[in-house]
């Protein structure tokens, strides 16, 4: 369904990308119709993700150019994208990015990134800088760890879609969307364990 559907619009939509970054703009959420637009951009990440996981990353990476702000939350998608596809370093670099600039602008860190920064790191078998990255996340999120490294946790309703910083649900968001990763890297939830 990819290759018939999300390519062909994804194209079109390139072109549209294409003539704002010739005009050296940037598509800033609260600018005219720019939320439509970014929410296009988004619908059409997330339908390629499968069939064109390649052309879904590259797309939301220039979303992210266009949109430094990241309006939608993409950068945790691209992180996650990296993550699946072993490239590590690229994943470090990324999200240390998204920590800085959120740092400067006193904002949150986003717990997606947070995470995934440790999981590139003890891949790269960064041991001291993961186990440094693991206190701001404890610090994030104080339910975030045991939930990732049960079995079978009680499961949390999600009544919004983004859940409350620092919550259970938040947690939860997470575990849903990222356990299967810790479980396949080698010794990744038994090195979590020894370090909550």
């Amino acid at each position: 369904m990819s290759d018939a559907f999300f390519v062909p619009l994804a194209e079109r939509f390139g072109y549209w990308l294409d003539q704002i970054e010739e005009a050296g703009g940037l598509l800033r959420w609260e600018d005219g119709d720019n939320a439509q637009l970014l929410r296009c951009g988004l619908g059409l990440v997330i339908g390629m993700e499968r069939g064109e996981r390649e052309r879904s990353r590259q797309l939301a990476e220039r979303l992210l150019k266009l949109d430094e702000e990241d309006s939608l939350g993409l950068r945790e998608l691209v992180l996650d994208q990296l993550l699946r596809e072993g490239r590590n370093d690229e994943a470090v670099v990324l999200a240390e990015h998204d920590l800085e600039r959120r740092t400067a602008d006193e904002e949150m860190p986003l717990l997606g990134i947070l995470m995934g920064k440790v999981l590139a790191l003890y891949r790269l078998e960064r041991q001291t800088d993961a186990q440094e990255a693991l206190v701001i996340v404890r610090e994030a999120n104080a339910h975030l760890i045991n939930l990732l490294l049960a079995e079978n946790p009680r499961p949390v309703s999600l009544v919004v879609d983004a859940p409350e910083p620092g919550s259970r649900g938040e947690a939860w968001q997470y575990r849903t969307l990222m356990r299967d990763q810790w479980k396949r890297s080698a010794g990744a939830l038994e090195w979590l364990a020894k370090h909550r």
